[in-house]
């Protein structure tokens, strides 16, 4: 016998861009670059925008019957070379941290013996107790230093470490400007230039830490200062009639001093050695955030 009969039911469905998104979700960090260059190449209408708004090279080309091709020859070097510096922070391409052993080995690298040492956090810790600290001021400090990554940059704002302190240990009422004036002492520590939150600071740090002694650091750290988006672009025509620079070997010189400074000092100090074998530093996938009585989550883009 064959009945029909009305039932009222309660569905949900997902649009295809909902179902697009909850599956970028489940995708990690490190593999979303990836599945983005797999789009690319399988949609032809996709594209990626390099650009980023950034102005073009906007240097005075000054006129070439002034200019030896020597002269030209080694603008175009150091401009290579400034080009090579300023990506530094940028990661390097896999052949340079190609294993040259053989694959077949790869299972017996557990067995291979590690040459144990200072790692870089290590160092940075042990540099606490030579420092006047008050014991807030200590624990400030290893939290600021859980926080700068293996490059020696400060990673998080200070209103969060902040925050991390007054809900993980017993001092409730840290400030932000507390955190702020331990990091300065942090910057202090050796190698010089880490605790920056960027480039610029980085390498400012490292002229400080030299020392005004000669006209090239002074020079140098001017142009840091107050014309390093004309340094990054390499406009120096421009840098020369800001600082007022008349003589054109004064401003190689100084740029010879920026480009001999170290843009990853966390770096250089764990390649200065042996291997080091060190713990893996994890990072979230997802930042959860809760304001005004809601819950809100996002990727970890950084």
């Amino acid at each position: 016998m064959i009945k029909q009969t009305l039932q009222q039911k309660l569905q949900q469905k997902f649009s295809p861009l909902q179902i697009q998104i909850m599956k970028l979700i489940e995708i990690p960090v490190d593999s979303l670059e990836q599945r983005i260059k797999e789009e690319i190449e399988n949609n032809p209408v996709l594209d990626v925008d390099t650009d980023f708004d950034a102005p073009k090279d906007e240097r005075v080309q000054s006129d070439s019957e002034d200019t030896t091709p020597e002269q030209q020859e080694e603008q175009q070097e150091r401009n290579e070379t400034l080009d090579e510096y300023l990506n530094a922070d940028e990661d390097l391409p896999s052949y340079r941290y190609a294993d040259s052993r053989d694959p077949s080995e790869d299972s017996q690298r557990e067995e291979i013996p590690f040459s144990e040492g200072t790692s870089f956090y290590e160092h940075l810790e042990s540099q606490i107790g030579l420092h006047d600290m008050t014991e807030e001021q200590e624990v400030i400090a290893h939290y600021i230093i859980g926080n700068i990554d293996s490059d020696g940059y400060l990673s998080r704002k200070v209103e969060d470490i902040a925050d991390d302190i007054a809900f993980n240990t017993k001092l409730q009422e840290v400030t932000a400007e507390q955190v702020r004036e331990v990091l300065d002492i942090v910057k202090e520590f050796d190698p010089s230039g880490v605790g920056a939150v960027d480039l610029r600071e980085c390498l400012m740090l490292q002229l400080r830490s030299i020392g005004f002694q000669s006209e090239q650091v002074e020079t140098a750290y001017n142009i840091l200062d107050t014309c390093f988006e004309e340094f990054s672009k390499k406009n120096y025509d421009r840098i020369k009639k800001k600082l007022s620079i008349e003589d054109d070997d004064e401003l190689r010189e100084a740029i010879d001093e920026i480009l001999h400074l170290n843009p990853k000092p966390g770096s250089a100090f764990s390649e200065a050695g042996s291997v080091v074998k060190t713990a893996p530093r994890i990072s979230p996938d997802f930042i959860l955030d809760y304001e005004n009585d809601k819950i809100s989550f996002h990727l970890n883009v950084k």
